[in-house]
């Protein structure tokens, strides 16, 4: 089912935030460093780090020898024994996480997209059009804050020994990147695009967020798209 991109509406919102120390959770650690191209993995079982300036610090070596076995052993979960497969990993398995049973409706839709292998049916998008000078650093923290409220949004869903599907609570934050095209063209083709990419539900969250950019800074978009297996859409 394709979905086509309706029409935008403008807001305006403005939010104050607190400074998020990423040091202060493995997780959120790790999410970081990715983001920054950094890497830490294992090679012969010892840990090993790649990381630009700003995390070459006594608070990055503190987190790491404090929490020495516990990145081992989610490295050795996660089977990144290199840069490349450190840099490839978005959703980081761990074996003290959470697991959830699947409700009834949540169960017939995990069966629907084990069978399709893959469908944008079930995308539930979101498109709206900021104001001029609309704090985007705020909308992040406020996406970040309805993250840890809302387990669900945060987890993947995976089966466990008997087959059966179970939701797993991760503790990684939502990236919510930003990118500049150059025309209205090009920016409804990549919206579009990203409206109808399928979720795989077992290695990514069921929601994506990403801002959209004009390069003369004329129009920036917000896209929000869930999955109904986490979200309804509004009653008609």
């Amino acid at each position: 089912m394709k979905k086509t991109l309706k029409k935008n509406f403008k807001h305006s919102i403005t939010l104050t935030h607190d400074i998020i120390n990423p040091m202060q959770d493995i997780f959120a650690f790790l999410s970081e460093l990715r983001t920054n191209t950094g890497a830490i993995w294992l090679d012969n079982n010892k840990i090993k780090f790649s990381a630009p300036k700003k995390f070459q610090n006594k608070e990055t070596d503190n987190l790491i020898i404090s929490n020495k076995d516990k990145f081992i052993s989610i490295l050795q979960e996660n089977k990144v024994f290199s840069k490349e497969q450190f840099l490839n990993t978005t959703i980081w398995k761990d074996r003290t996480a959470l697991h959830y049973p699947l409700s009834p409706a949540q169960e017939r839709l995990w069966f629907i997209e084990q069978y399709e292998q893959g469908t944008n049916a079930y995308n539930i998008p979101i498109v709206s059009e900021l104001a001029e000078g609309t704090d985007i650093e705020g909308i992040r923290y406020a996406l970040s804050k309805i993250m840890q409220r809302h387990e669900v949004l945060r987890s993947t869903i995976e089966q466990d020994d008997q087959q059966q599907g179970i939701q797993v609570l991760h503790h990684e934050p939502l990236n919510t990147g930003l990118v500049l095209l150059a025309d209205e063209k090009e920016l409804n083709a990549v919206i579009t695009e990203d409206i109808n990419l399928p979720f795989n539900l077992a290695t990514e969250y069921p929601i994506r967020t990403r801002f959209y950019q004009l390069e003369n800074g004329r129009k920036t978009l917000l896209l929000i798209n869930t999955h109904h297996i986490a979200s309804d859409g509004w009653s008609s």
